[in-house]
């Protein structure tokens, strides 16, 4: 549907947008919903937006009233309480709209998922196939966007160029004979004799599945070496941060760190690769595997074992993939207490953030205060919020540097940025860094509404750039 200019600079539509930008661009999520909420507020801003919804629930609670009138017989009453009912379904109604699109801002709490990042499409519910449309789609969003909201446009455009620089996997579009599509067939017939013990039927078709996944695999073989996407990008995230940034940094409690690579030993120690399949209905199509030494310890040991069978995502919806390269972070570098240790008064950067503890907060009350004012502590430290996001620490992060400042020698749980994809495809915030299961490579995963006393934030202002799959 084509949009005029006039309609197009509506705030209602460039929110909705923005929304629709978010869900293909996830690293740069919580800027495009920054911009909404901002746009919004012009006509609808957060608390004239709950208003409404008391509005609402005042409707409800005017018609028990007059039920409760009527069956008393008290028409004068009956009278006020409609015609105040009357007014306040009109208002609603005339505001209908903009508050569906209002709920969607201010209401957020979707975990996005990147369905352009390596093997994850499908969690983010996009097929392969697919991608080349929503790149396209979202490409000329951005474009609107641009010419709508001259404010942002050189976000939009730098987006944009990204977006169209993509280069995407060439699917197979072959008949149901190419051997992809034999092995889906086999696993569902596979999956009905088992239903069935058809246990006969089942000996059957393993050995069918068995040649026909050896087929599959000399296909994506050469489909890899071929026109396939190229390997996830190495990101460069050395950038020491000038005084003035670490001297505001200092006083919210952030400590500039240099966190040292260990990219070359766990190169020659792990021998770690990500290898590309042919694409599946479930988008889950890109493997990591790992040649883990026998003298490895335990912790680290079953957080590999994870790698290999999950698929994880950081918090900007992107693959994590814990490269381990040199990198310059702001952390908090507060000592690890035991949790019945009594708290100081609330630190700084915690005020910054609305949040009014780091023990017993849960992941989805820690991402809503980063998506909503995140950006603006970034901003205030003297950092280009386009560039830093501040984050719950990275497990790799935490891992490096910890071993060295003494974390991970408490009973406690910190939450790690990003999230483990269980065997439904449901997404389970990271923790770990218990001294009773591993220490600093200790890795869990928890339910996002988990608050436990047990478990606290320590946050992080790292590069965007190293969430960048693409």
């Amino acid at each position: 549907m084509a949009h005029t200019n006039s309609e197009y600079t509506n705030p209602r539509l460039l929110a909705h947008e923005l929304l629709e930008a978010a869900k293909a661009d996830t690293s740069f999520m919580d800027l495009y919903l920054q911009r909404a909420r901002e746009l919004l507020a012009t006509e609808l801003d957060e608390a004239q937006y709950a208003r409404l919804g008391d509005q609402e629930r005042e409707i409800a609670d005017l018609t028990t009233r007059v039920g409760t009138a009527f069956a008393e017989r008290d028409w004068p009453l009956i009278r006020d309480l409609t015609r105040r009912a009357t007014d306040l379904t009109r208002i609603l109604s005339e505001r209908s709209a903009i508050r569906t699109v209002a709920s969607r801002v201010y209401g957020f709490d979707t975990i996005l998922v990147d369905p352009f990042s390596p093997g994850i499409s499908g969690l983010a519910g996009v097929s392969e196939r697919e991608l080349p449309a929503l790149r396209e789609a979202a490409v000329k969003r951005l474009e609107r966007l641009r010419a709508a909201d001259p404010a942002w446009a050189d976000l939009y455009e730098v987006r944009s160029k990204a977006l169209s620089a993509l280069r995407l996997t060439v699917v197979s579009t072959a008949s149901d004979d190419d051997a992809e599509t034999q092995v889906a067939n086999l696993e569902a017939r596979a999956q009905t004799a088992l239903m069935h013990r058809d246990l006969s039927q089942l000996h059957e078709l393993s050995a069918q599945l068995l040649e026909a996944e050896s087929r599959a695999a000399v296909a994506t073989d050469h489909d890899a070496a071929g026109a396939g996407r190229p390997p996830v990008p190495v990101p460069v995230l050395a950038a020491p941060l000038p005084p003035h940034v670490c001297d505001s940094a200092r006083k919210l409690g952030l400590g500039p760190y240099w966190v040292e690579s260990e990219a070359d030993e766990i190169r020659a120690r792990f021998r770690p690769s990500w290898r590309a399949t042919l694409g599946d209905p479930s988008g889950n199509t890109v493997h990591f595997t790992l040649q883990v030494p026998g003298d490895t310890e335990e912790a680290l040991r079953e957080a590999a074992a994870l790698f290999m069978s999950r698929a994880f995502v950081t918090s900007a919806g992107t693959r994590y993939i814990p490269l381990c390269v040199g990198e310059d972070v702001l952390v908090e570098d507060f000592e690890e207490s035991s949790p019945d240790a009594e708290g100081d008064a609330r630190p700084p950067l915690l005020a910054a953030l609305g949040l009014p503890s780091r023990r017993g907060l849960a992941r989805s009350t820690i991402e809503k205060a980063l998506r909503e004012r995140g950006a603006a502590v970034v901003k205030d430290l003297g950092l280009d919020p386009r560039e830093y996001r501040i984050v719950c620490v990275p497990a790799d992060v935490y891992a490096r540097l910890g071993s060295k400042l003494g974390w991970g020698r408490q009973a406690i749980w910190t939450h790690f940025d990003g999230y483990m994809a269980s065997k439904d495809r449901k997404l389970m915030p990271l923790v770990g860094g218990d001294v009773r299961f591993g220490g600093v490579h200790d890795l869990v995963a928890v339910g996002s509404d988990y608050d436990s006393d047990r478990l606290s934030a320590r946050f992080a202002v790292v590069q965007r750039r190293r969430f960048a799959t693409w």
